[in-house]
Order: C-alpha cells, then structure tokens, then sequence
C-alpha cells in the first residue's frame, strides 16, 4: 500500500501550506493550545507540526537537542508554519478562494476510500498514530492543500495582475536572485553513526584541497542522485533549499568550495558555479516557475511575519521541549 500519509504530510511541510481552522467549540481532548490573530490551534495541529518536524531534525538521536540552538530552529520553524498557515487562510478570503462542495464531498469520498482500504479501523487509527495525525488533521491536510493549490494558481496567473513573471522582470530578477551550485552529499541515514559520515565528509574535502577534481569525487561520493554525472547542479532562488545549504552558497563566489556544512540530511561539501546564460534560455519556463513561487512566498512570509502567537494553559502542560521563544517574541 502506498504510504499515502507520509506522502501527503511531507509535501505539505516542504511547503508549509497548510492553514489552521478552529474547531466549533473546544473539546476536551483536542484543546486550543496556541492563538494566532484569534484563529485558534487545536492540539492535533499543533502536534501534527510539532513531532514532525522535531523528527525530521533529530532523525530519532535525541542528543541532537542537547544545543540550545538547535532547540530554537525547531520552534522557530514550527511557529512559522503556523503562522503562514494563517497567512494563507487570510490571503485565500481576501481573493474570494474557497473550496466548492464539489471538491470537499471527493475529498470525503477519497478519505472514505482509504479507510477502507486498512483490514480494521484499528490498524487505519494506528497508521494515523504513527504520523502524529488525527483523523481531523487528515482531512485538514487534503482540504487545505488544494485551498493552497488554487491560492497559488490565482496569484500567478496573469490575468489577476498580482505576480509579475513576463520574460523582461525574470530575466532582470534573475543575476540578482538566483543561484547555481552542486554538492556532495553524506547522508545520515537510519543507523549510521553521524560522526563517521562526518569524518567522511572531511576527508573528501581535504583531498580537495590537497589537489583531488571535485567533480570526480562528487560522482563518486555524494548520495543526491540529481547531481551525481550531472554539471548543472542546482539553479535556484531563496526559500528553494534548506536555510543551511542556501547560507553556505551566498557566502561564496562561483567556482569556491565550502566547508563541511551541516544540515538535517548530513554533511555537504559545497561548489558554487557561475549561471550560465545557455541554460537559461532554455529552461526559462522552470525558472519561471520557481520566479513565482518565491515571490508567492514572500507575499505570505511578509503576512505572516506581522501575526502574533498567544499560548494558553493547555500549551503550557505539554509534554514537550521548553520553548525558548515563550517569552521573547511572542504574547504569553
């Protein structure tokens, strides 16, 4: 069976696109635990972001939070999905966006459809569990990711005048916005020692340095398929990469290598190139695509930056690692 869950929660944080709805009335066993501009989060939502996001940080080494910084980056992102959840809700209203009941009564069907797919409602509930997921948030999940999707199309058709993308203002945007680069990538999978791929990472750049083609040892090395026997690398523009990644590209000139750069999927050793303009003209209409959805969002990082987080009592007797953010910028 395919992992549908995990599939659909994952595409959804990569783009953080899921918007918060409150609940009518306040259950007991699914309780407000956050208020943002007076949209409520329930406890599954929260939870939802909160475990997985956790779980794609520490990739089950607990140790991982033993640095305080480390802490903060996961409140800092999960409050920010939250956030831009809203942000979303807002924008999508604004635009007059709203699922017909067309939409909402296949998405029911298709929720139905996968119940019944498990032997038991046990073993579905279970396979819910295992994703932090409620069966609310389930629905949540489908129905506010196609809300986002017509958010998108709206926004960035040309038509609605909103987002600008004809050839004179991409092609003008992009020496300024966009970057090229490859890697080699040292992945911590399942049951490796991380100080050992580490080790690993350090010895290919210090044959690098000694001398050693980048470009050889990066096919043979790096576990990121898409660039292994590939001279293009990456072509793309802010909020396309992991923060760490994109960081340790515009901190160097085209043709300089990186350090060992650390991120949620191991070590990197990182080449920026120059862009070329060749490949531009004839992958216009991707960069076009990216063009957009960086500036799509901007519009929502902007909104959402503006809101504010409250936490209530039901927050506060979470099980969960202390917050570092409570009482800096966010009302208590």
């Amino acid at each position: 069976m395919v992992n549908f869950l995990k599939a659909i929660g994952a595409a959804l944080l990569a783009l953080f696109v899921v918007v918060s709805t409150a609940a009518c009335g306040e259950d007991p066993e699914n309780p407000t635990v956050l208020i943002i501009e007076g949209d409520k989060i329930a406890l599954d939502e929260f939870n939802y972001f909160y475990y997985n996001t956790k779980e794609d940080f520490d990739q089950g080494n607990e140790s991982y939070w033993s640095d305080p910084d480390n802490v903060k980056k996961l409140y800092d992102d999960v409050f920010f999905i939250l956030k831009r959840n809203r942000a979303i809700k807002d924008l999508a209203k604004e635009y007059g966006i709203k699922l017909s009941s067309q939409t909402k009564s296949e998405i029911s069907e298709y929720i139905k459809q996968v119940k019944n797919s498990y032997t038991s409602k046990e073993e579905y509930y279970s396979k819910l569990e295992s994703e932090h997921m409620s069966e609310r948030m389930f629905g949540e999940l489908l129905r506010l990711r196609e809300l986002w999707q017509q958010l998108y199309e709206h926004v960035t058709n040309e038509a609605s005048g909103i987002i600008l993308a004809d050839d004179k203002t991409l092609l003008e945007d992009i020496p300024k916005n966009f970057y090229r680069a490859t890697h080699i990538l040292i992945m911590n999978d399942e049951g490796e020692d991380p100080a050992e791929n580490k080790a690993l990472a350090e010895q290919l750049l210090a044959r690098i340095k000694a001398g050693e083609d980048f470009d050889t040892l990066k096919d043979e090395y790096t576990e990121d398929q898409r660039v292994k026997g590939n001279s293009d690398g990456y072509y793309f523009t802010h909020g396309q990469m992991i923060q760490s990644f994109e960081n340790a590209v515009k901190q160097l000139e085209p043709g300089e290598i990186s350090d060992v750069v650390e991120s949620v999927y191991g070590y990197h050793i990182i080449r920026r190139l120059p862009l070329e303009d060749e490949y531009i003209d004839k992958h216009l209409e991707e960069l076009r695509d990216l063009y957009m959805t960086r500036v799509f969002n901007e519009m929502l990082e902007e909104r959402a930056n503006s809101y504010e987080i409250t936490f209530t009592e039901a927050y506060h007797q979470l099980d969960i690692l202390p917050n570092p953010n409570e009482n800096a910028n966010q009302n208590t």
